[in-house]
């Protein structure tokens, strides 16, 4: 239960606490958090959209792309560099 808030608070609820806090204060996590999480760690492990639409059980697939899931940032930085290599390919080691 701690790690769960831990990592909701890491990941989505954006909250101004400590890690500490996001712990042992259970009014942080909402009951929606966990569904997040969720889908944000599904996508992190490259688990295909449809995939992730069919375990988290959503009728339509655009529920699970628009508002469920949060882009990690290192992913986004990835995403980034590799595009910049692409268009930019002998300036970037």
């Amino acid at each position: 239960m701690a790690i769960r808030r831990l990592v909701q608070h890491q990941f989505l609820c954006g909250r101004d606490t400590t890690p500490l806090e996001a712990v042992t204060s259970p009014e942080l996590s909402r009951p929606r958090d966990s569904r997040h999480t969720f889908r944000t760690l599904l996508d992190e492990t490259g688990a295909p959209m449809k995939v992730q639409q069919e375990l988290m059980r959503h009728a339509d697939i655009r529920t699970t792309m628009n508002f469920y899931g949060k882009a990690m940032d290192e992913s986004k930085r990835a995403a980034y560099g590799k595009v910049v290599r692409l268009v930019l390919p002998s300036k970037v080691a």
